[in-house]
């Protein structure tokens, strides 16, 4: 799976890693929303390994902060904040 920009017209639902059309600002697909509530799901402030919202690889990420470790830093170099 190629890694892109979060303005892209998808992305990946962090529970399964299903490709979701984006148009929601939730980043789960219709199914995991669906099977329990958001909140018992996961805690946005530990991190649980699920997948990045960008590039939809397996990722210890947060409800805060849903995409990978590579998508940050590659997102960093694009915007030159990059050190």
């Amino acid at each position: 799976m190629s890694s892109g920009p979060t303005s892209k017209s998808f992305f990946f639902c962090i529970f399964c890693g299903t490709k979701v059309q984006k148009v929601k600002t939730f980043p789960c697909c219709k199914t995991c929303a669906t099977r329990c509530n958001m909140a018992c799901r996961a805690s946005p402030t530990e991190q649980t390994a699920l997948f990045c919202v960008n590039c939809g690889q397996a990722a210890y990420i947060t409800m805060r902060e849903p995409t990978c470790y590579g998508c940050k830093e590659k997102k960093e170099v694009e915007d030159g904040n990059y050190h």
